[in-house]
């Protein structure tokens, strides 16, 4: 289903579990509904929530079972500062299951660590937006994240700081022909292979084979350690969850993407992250850079809708699966243009393209 022109916090409002909205009454959630009404920001419905129903049921057992929601996106989603106001609300109202998917590193020598590693050194970061392809990702299948971090020399590291609650770390990894082995270990313990590169045989054809591996988080630790034992070994990312119910939401959101470079994720390493996380929703919030591409005219209109319906297919994966689309927010024309605050004419062919698929799908 579809909603469009949605400030997410508003749009949270539209939805409560199925046994009817939650009362929240949190100073967070009574300053940003405030906030909302001073700029005018009603919100939106969404076009159909029946089919949202799984989700809502899923919430209602929140308090016992985790409930799993993978948000993708561009760098809106990768800022993890419209995600974040979701995980908010629905934890306050479910409870918290745990952070979730991590990086190895941060995309760039700057920014927040909020979602990855504490501290890292010695990996290059690689994405499906990179155009041309960075020489890192060679051969690499790009999977949930949309992002790799590949070693650039023997000892890269990740070390992540592990919080009250964390039981059970998830690391993603892949055996990459001619790629090195990683490990893992807590709190400068015994270092446990997590890829070896030894006794794998890829197949012709084959150019990966995904690694998720499980690890149990001893009582107590307080971190966990990622080590490449050789340059070009590849980290996806580390899952960092909670025993029993609450909300895990994973972000996974790409500079400068849009749906057509999404598409460059590698279909079975992508499936098998997905059966990792086994989402009861997938939100796809795009149409931003799709809107910017359709006016330099580097995407058309039709591409947009097809390309929208096959990454659908894709972070789906079970057909079964809530899924949620949100349309573009505004795009204004830029500093530029004489009016530069004026919405660019081709958002509302982005979000009818997107509503016309949301409703297909």
């Amino acid at each position: 289903m579809l909603a469009s022109h949605a400030l997410l916090f508003t749009l949270l409002l539209a939805l409560p579990a199925s046994s009817g909205p939650v009362a929240v009454n949190s100073d967070e959630a009574t300053a940003l509904a405030a906030f909302a009404r001073r700029v005018k920001a009603p919100g939106t419905t969404i076009d159909d929530d029946t089919t949202l129903a799984p989700f809502f049921a899923a919430l209602d057992r929140g308090a016992d079972e985790r409930v799993n929601v993978a948000f993708f996106g561009n760098s809106l989603i990768a800022a993890d500062r419209i995600v974040n106001v979701v995980r908010h609300r629905l934890v306050e109202q479910i409870g918290d299951g745990g952070r979730g998917f991590l990086l190895a590193d941060r995309l760039a020598a700057y920014g927040p660590r909020d979602r990855t590693a504490r501290r890292a050194s010695g990996w290059t970061a690689c994405t499906v937006g990179d155009v041309p392809p960075l020489p890192a990702s060679r051969g690499v299948g790009f999977g949930i994240a949309g992002i790799v971090h590949v070693a650039d020399v023997a000892g890269a590291h990740s070390v992540f700081t592990l919080q009250p609650g964390d039981t059970v770390a998830t690391v993603f990894g892949a055996v990459v022909r001619g790629r090195g082995a990683l490990q893992a270990r807590f709190d400068r313990g015994v270092w446990q292979d997590v890829v070896t590169v030894f006794g794998v045989d890829l197949v012709d054809g084959e150019r990966t084979i995904s690694v998720v591996r499980r690890l149990e988080i001893p009582a107590a630790s307080r971190t966990l350690e990622l080590k490449a034992l050789s340059a070009s070994t590849i980290v996806h990312g580390v899952a960092l969850e909670h025993d029993g119910g609450g909300v895990v939401i994973d972000t996974f959101g790409v500079p400068a993407v849009d749906a057509t470079l999404w598409l460059g994720t590698d279909p079975l390493t992508l499936s098998a992250h997905l059966a990792a996380r086994d989402p009861d929703l997938v939100v796809v919030m795009l149409g931003g850079n799709e809107t910017k591409r359709v006016s330099w005219r580097r995407r058309d209109i039709d591409e947009v809708g097809t390309d929208l319906r096959a990454l659908i297919h894709r972070v789906r994966d079970a057909e079964n699966t809530p899924c949620l689309i949100i349309g573009p927010i505004d795009a204004v024309v830029g500093k530029d243009a004489a009016e530069p605050f004026r919405q660019r004419p081709q958002l509302d062919a982005v979000n009818a393209t997107h509503r016309v698929v949301a409703h297909d799908e």
